[in-house]
């Protein structure tokens, strides 16, 4: 499906003889840039995260904020549904975020009111994920607040370790033994907002209700877990 908005770029390259990447014969790539506006965005994460057979790269300025990139920043109520909602959706068709957790990518020109933040991403749907050889962030200033970030893909299947999510250190309860305000907090919300009761009567509603929720309960969970990075010498 090709997303149509008018802040998204889309182009797809496809190759005249033989593969591209692999078996495909073609590549998509969507650019945004997700404007705020009236408290939400301009891009919804459904237009942006359309559901793609060919391999697919996302990237672009999504001015949102989740605790998987940036562990180290205290998000606002507002900031961390906004940020849980489209990495939600993005998950739901198959996108994996590919930044590298606490790289900034925004480095304001007024460091004194505001910090860096990590608001620009580069995901890869399920298609793409294996062909990614390198995301690279180059620290030199284009004239932009915005670093340059460098995707690098491999035509073949790129057989390297990856960091993993270190179930073992979450943090369920803090030094004093007790329940972590931020996890009880988001578990919550979790239990009261948008899970209503509502009696359902097809399945298939039933069934797509229960993903998503699954789904959305997984991804909080992931955002919990800090990183585990591998070794150079770490197969893959």
């Amino acid at each position: 499906m090709v997303p149509r908005d008018q802040d998204i770029l889309y182009l797809r390259i496809i190759a005249k003889e033989g593969s591209l990447l692999g078996n495909h014969q073609s590549l998509g790539i969507i650019n945004t840039y997700n404007r705020p506006a009236e408290g939400g965005h301009t891009v919804t994460a459904k237009s942006l995260f359309a559901k793609a057979n060919e391999p697919t790269l996302v990237v672009g300025d999504l001015n949102i904020h989740t605790t998987y990139t940036d562990p180290m920043r205290n998000l606002k109520p507002g900031e961390r549904r906004r940020g849980e909602h489209y990495i939600r959706l993005a998950a739901l068709q198959d996108y994996t975020i590919i930044n590298t957790p606490g790289i900034y990518t925004r480095f304001p020109d007024n460091p004194t009111l505001h910090r860096p933040s990590i608001i620009d991403y580069t995901l890869a749907n399920n298609s793409l994920l294996g062909k990614v050889s390198k995301w690279k962030d180059v620290y030199q200033r284009s004239g932009s607040d915005h670093i340059i970030i460098v995707t690098e893909l491999d035509s073949e299947g790129v057989a390297r370790a990856r960091a993993s999510l270190d179930w073992e250190k979450i943090k369920w309860r803090d030094e004093e033994g007790e329940p972590n305000p931020v996890i009880e907090s988001a578990l919550k919300r979790y239990l009261t907002e948008g899970n209503e009761y509502k009696e359902i009567y097809e399945a298939e509603r039933a069934e797509q209700r229960f993903g998503d929720n699954l789904a959305r309960l997984i991804q909080m969970v992931k955002n919990w877990a800090p990183q585990k990075n591998p070794t150079r010498w770490s197969k893959a």
